[in-house]
């Protein structure tokens, strides 16, 4: 039933995701689980999952290398007949993925033929900033839980967090304060189409923290200091969130003042420049913009702390995904841009149609060096011509003003990938997740675990809440 709906509601646009994790099994065996699956607008936005299989080598031992994957990931283009409409690949950037010669991304665009869109995980980029400037000022850590966090989870449990409670705020020369002020309440107060808050859970308790230490005071309904969740460093929100509740409650903790100190840089730096571009970084249609701006705000933050700022950049330097020339067409779709800077970036890309390769080569895409002057117009390329060669449209309207953009069906199809496109690796994660919390107590039959899979996830899609207008909606 899932490959028979999917067939005929199949976008013509496609990300491709897959994502992998060692787990045991019922046996007690080691397995190395690999989730595929694809996205697209408009019905499978959320994602579509293909498959989880099992990773093993030519021993028949647990294996995550790239070769496994790109086998893994192969088969499924094939048995779904997706060749024709992947347009992007989201991955997680580790070796084995976005390795420049043997990586699964590479493996996967040679075989196919075809060069598409290397979306590395934005917020898998964002947790490696957060971590390097974390081992900058504290002792490194290699567990995959912070011993720290552990520690002030612990702690914790004996303090008082109610918000009468006296707290430690940020001090010294904050970065941008104001704007940052601005920011967080612009984001606590906006709604969706539903008029549901935009942002809830692990963000909006980054927010309302990042508030509290900027010295805002907020209602007893708006500010609540949450029970301490999971330390693991895996997720995104850890590092952010326990680091605000030590330094807030750095006194209660009695904490030493050298940790203190480190608190009070680790925070100035996450709560002024780090949050407010890790809250934005799944937004694909802005990711040219936002990775430029939050270069830009690493330079000028040199001035606050050189030393944390160094580890920032170090970081991104390894990870221009969306910098490269044929990622800056997606600034052309963002509201972020207006008229005038759009018509600058389109008339640099023509400036290059006399030298529009006539094929494109198979390799990972080579990073930019970002300078504090550098702007958008400079990241445009030859290459800036592969965006509507992957996608198959004409760029005739780029001749044109950008308030008449809007007329040609060209520029529409290409907007509408480009507002959906993923650009997160968050669906392939909730692919693994799927696999620990109904797979594994179920079944040891692998053609059985994906049939229960597909079965979840096509009753998910269908009734995505409780509500009663929504489970009427199948009678």
């Amino acid at each position: 039933m899932a490959k028979e709906e999917f067939e005929k509601k199949k976008p013509k646009h496609l990300s491709l995701h897959w994502d992998g994790k060692m787990m045991t099994t019922l046996l007690g065996e080691q397995v190395e689980w690999e989730s595929i699956l694809v996205a697209g607008a408009p019905h499978y936005q959320e994602g579509k999952l293909l498959t989880v299989t099992r990773l093993v080598n030519e021993e028949g031992k647990p294996t995550s290398t790239g070769l496994a994957q790109a086998e893994a990931v192969l088969k499924e283009i094939e048995q779904w007949n997706l060749l024709e409409r992947i347009r992007s690949f989201v991955f997680d950037t580790t070796a084995s993925n976005s390795g420049l010669r043997k990586g699964c991304c590479v493996r996967v665009m040679k075989s196919m033929a075809k060069v598409v869109f290397f979306c590395g995980c934005r917020h898998h980029v964002c947790e490696l900033v957060a971590k390097n400037c974390w081992y900058t000022l504290f002792e490194e850590d290699l567990s995959p839980d912070c011993k720290f966090f552990m520690e002030v989870k612990e702690l914790l449990a004996d303090v008082d967090t109610s918000n009468e409670a006296e707290i430690t705020e940020l001090t010294g020369n904050l970065f941008k304060k104001e704007e940052a002020i601005e920011y967080y309440k612009w984001l606590l107060s906006k709604r969706n189409k539903r008029n549901e808050l935009c942002v809830r859970d692990d963000y909006r308790e980054l927010a309302t923290g990042s508030l509290r230490l900027l010295g805002v005071k907020l209602d007893n309904k708006e500010m609540i200091w949450k029970k301490c969740g999971a330390t693991h460093k895996a997720r995104f929100a850890a590092f952010g969130i326990y680091a605000n509740k030590a330094l807030a409650f750095s006194q209660q903790l009695d904490l030493e003042p050298e940790t203190t100190v480190g608190l009070n840089r680790f925070c100035g730096f996450f709560v002024t420049v780090y949050i407010p571009h890790f809250l934005s970084s799944s937004i694909g249609v802005d990711a040219s913009i936002n990775d430029l701006t939050f270069y830009k705000n690493l330079f000028a933050y040199r001035e606050v702390d050189p030393e944390l700022a160094g580890s920032a950049l170090t970081v991104l330097a390894r990870h221009g995904w969306y910098l490269v020339p044929q990622m800056i067409p997606f600034s052309l779709f963002s509201s972020k841009l207006d008229e005038d800077s759009k018509s600058r970036v389109a008339s640099r890309i023509l400036s290059f149609e006399d030298k529009k390769p006539a094929a494109y080569s198979l390799v990972k895409p080579t990073f930019p060096t970002i300078s504090p002057t550098t702007q958008l117009t400079d990241l445009v390329g030859p290459d800036s011509f592969m965006f509507f060669h992957i996608l198959g449209l004409d760029y005739e309207w780029l001749r044109v003003s950008p308030s008449k953009w809007e007329a040609s069906q060209s520029f529409k199809e290409a907007k509408e990938f480009v507002v959906t496109v993923k650009v997160v690796n968050d669906c392939a994660e909730r692919g693994i997740k799927m696999i620990s919390d109904y797979a594994l107590i179920l079944t040891n039959d692998e053609d059985m675990r994906v049939r229960i899979l597909q079965g979840v996830e096509y009753n998910r899609r269908k009734y995505p809440d409780f509500k009663k207008k929504t489970l009427n909606v199948g009678l």
